[in-house]
């Protein structure tokens, strides 16, 4: 059956960039006025908006960005997604790994335009030659799920690596699954061991709970019964409906010490 994977979104709105102060304050206009009263219901001075307006037009690439996020969400200009595309275009054309990521979302979900996941991918191999971890995981699932062209898992596993190596959990996740499963490739118990091991201890439950399934099985690690036991609870203390199904079922035969866990 084929995987299915959740795409990482990014959300937070990223800090202004910097632009450097004006000599003068441009004339006022109605332009000017809407954007003072949107950014003072905000409490984001109109200035700010100015200048990065004013950056973006003329080229700069974190500035366009910026007005992208702030359309993207409405926050201080209006929410329009088609302009918040447009903008995103022109800072991921000039280099901008943010932009290329956020553009790469878009023509996944076709929002603001139309859908095209070939260009998604594209955009997203940009964003990931410039080292974001969440590209290259966007990226290995895309690959994984035949998004956009044949399904691939070896080029899958190879970007989720780019993504664990650089620290995201839902990366080292994913590519313990694949190690784990040997589907498509080769199984390697001890590998994907570690990966679910770095996963859990970033905090997240599915890895503790496999991480705790080849404690109890001695599965590329040494049989430990408390390590089991621990790192199920850790998640089923998440709510993670597997790891107290697990727990009950050993207390149901007859380890007294998962009884209390659940």
């Amino acid at each position: 059956m084929k995987p299915s994977r959740l795409f990482l979104y990014i959300t937070l709105l990223l800090p202004l960039p910097a632009v450097a102060s004006l000599s003068m304050a441009p004339p006022p206009d109605p332009a000017a006025q809407s954007v003072e009263f949107v950014s003072s219901t905000l409490a984001l001075p109109p200035d700010v908006l100015r200048r990065v307006s004013m950056a973006a037009e003329q080229g700069d690439a974190e500035a366009e960005y910026a007005m992208g996020r702030l359309h993207e969400q409405g926050y201080g200009l209006p929410l329009d997604y088609p302009l918040a595309r447009q903008w995103f275009l022109r800072a991921a054309d000039h280099g901008s790994a943010d932009a290329q990521f956020s553009l790469a979302m878009m023509m996944l979900n076709g929002v603001g335009g139309s859908k095209d996941e070939a260009e998604a991918l594209h955009r997203y191999q940009q964003a990931a030659q410039q080292g974001m971890p969440a590209a290259w995981y966007n990226m290995g699932v895309m690959l994984e799920n035949g998004v956009a062209g044949p399904r691939d898992v070896p080029a899958a596993m190879q970007a989720y690596q780019k993504a664990a190596v650089l620290g995201l959990p839902q990366a080292q996740y994913n590519l313990a699954q694949l190690l784990d499963s040997g589907e498509e490739v080769q199984r390697d118990a001890g590998a994907a061991f570690n990966w679910y091991r770095l996963a859990a201890e970033s905090g997240l439950p599915a890895a503790q709970n496999n991480l705790a399934t080849f404690y109890l099985a001695g599965d590329g690690v040494e049989r430990d019964l408390v390590a089991a036991l621990y790192w199920f609870y850790q998640a089923a203390r998440q709510n993670y409906p597997l790891a107290r199904d697990n727990l009950q079922r050993l207390c149901e035969h007859g380890l007294q010490p998962a009884c209390s866990l659940y």
